[in-house]
């Protein structure tokens, strides 16, 4: 039977430290080391929708819309 090396252990001790970290959380972090790093920052769902509806002037504006209807549910909303 082989022995984990130091490396193997310290990776499964960070896994298991990511299973107990609420996602948003761990996102939030992600974000921040991104922009210490100069990286770019991974965008949430709203934001990539609402970037893909104004490129172009605009052309998948009715595309987008028509994803939030289908995302939201027409019926599900309440007046």
């Amino acid at each position: 039977m082989a022995k984990n090396s130091p490396r193997d252990e310290v990776l499964a001790q960070i896994r298991a430290m990511r299973k107990r970290v609420d996602p948003d959380v761990l996102r939030t972090a992600q974000n921040y080391a991104r922009i210490q790093l100069g990286m770019p920052v991974e965008l949430n769902q709203a934001a990539r929708m609402l970037l893909r509806a104004t490129a172009n002037g605009g052309r998948q504006r009715s595309v987008v819309l028509a994803e939030l209807e289908q995302w939201f549910g027409k019926d599900k909303r309440k007046h």
